[in-house]
């Protein structure tokens, strides 16, 4: 330190002055640094809606945990303990260690604490399996569509068919203006489509989406509705009940297996990864990498054909009530 305060010519009013500085800073509270990254870094970036909402939660999150503790003072352990118990998937947990990463590096630029602590914590290796995300059969659709509650009609059957992100349809979190609402859907064109807003898809692009004939027969009893398309609570697989246990009947929810499912039928149906792409919201290395599984066209034709009537008469004649 004294070196150091030779080499720099530091007087000793300079001292006492940066020694004050120090001081205050340690003692700004985890809450009030929060405050302070939005208003004066957060908001002069030009991220996207969906990333905004992302920092905003994970900030929500850690001032929940730990917002009346002095910033300078948090621990690693306690960070490490905040994105285990949020019971997310790993990559949602990186998602978090990244924006955390992203504050402490903004707190430490800024003097409120000594460095970023978060870079103590490795991210988690997620495994990619060939192919991405695992594609349900036809016959785990017809389970999931057999069993269904009512309510949850329309998310199975917009994410099963058309291959939505379930943010686009039920909102992100803490955002539900965002989410799908049926004025989106042009049920009575002569080439039906949803017409996703830019305020509700990943990307901030607005995107129009073909709306298959049996979707449209599914969405039947809501074609005259208004308002979000899914008021009710989310249905996320593993944190719904309901959800849960319909899940159950194929072994259990994949990640992203609705969506999944939709894009690689749809390519076997269309064989132009230009159209699934502008349809999905994707690059075409991102389909290739993580969302096409090569289904057969036969199999894709039983996929979208999948009415009420036809899921009834296919599970009979298959004799199918469960899988896994």
């Amino acid at each position: 330190m004294v070196e150091a305060i030779r080499q720099h010519n530091l007087s000793k009013d300079d001292l006492d002055e940066w020694l004050r500085f120090r001081k205050g800073a340690s003692e700004i509270l985890v809450t009030a640094a929060c405050t302070k990254y939005v208003e004066d870094h957060v908001k002069r970036q030009d991220y996207s809606r969906s990333h905004y909402n992302d920092i905003i939660h994970t900030l929500n999150l850690l001032n929940k945990k730990i917002g009346s503790n002095q910033l300078a003072l948090v621990r690693v352990e306690q960070l490490e303990r905040l994105l285990s118990d949020t019971k997310l998937s790993a990559k949602r947990q990186n998602n978090m260690r990244g924006v955390l990463s992203g504050f402490w590096r903004w707190s430490t630029h800024r003097g409120h604490c000594e460095k970023n602590i978060v870079a103590a914590i490795p991210p988690i290796k997620i495994k990619k399996k060939a192919g991405g995300y695992e594609v349900l059969s036809p016959g785990e659709f017809a389970l999931l569509l057999n069993s269904c509650p009512e309510h949850f009609i329309p998310w199975l059957t917009i994410s099963g068919f058309a291959g939505l992100r379930q943010s686009e349809i039920v909102g992100r979190t803490g955002d539900r203006e965002s989410a799908l609402r049926w004025e989106d859907f042009y049920f009575d064109r002569e080439s039906p489509v949803i017409v996703l807003r830019s305020e509700t898809t990943k990307t901030n692009l607005p995107r129009i989406v073909p709306l298959c004939d049996t979707l449209m027969e599914w969405l039947e009893p809501w074609k005259n509705k208004t308002g979000l398309v899914h008021p009710h609570i989310r249905p996320s697989g593993g944190r719904n009940p309901v959800t849960q246990e319909l899940g159950e009947l194929i072994g259990g929810w994949r990640d992203n297996c609705l969506r999944a499912s939709a894009a690689s039928y749809r390519l076997a149906k269309t064989q132009s990864l230009s159209i699934i792409s502008m349809e999905m919201g994707h690059t075409e290395k991102m389909l290739k990498n993580n969302y096409l599984n090569p289904r057969f066209e036969e199999d894709a034709e039983l996929w979208f054909s999948l009415t009420p009537a036809k899921m009834k008469e296919f599970l009979q004649s298959k004799k199918i009530t469960k899988i896994g």
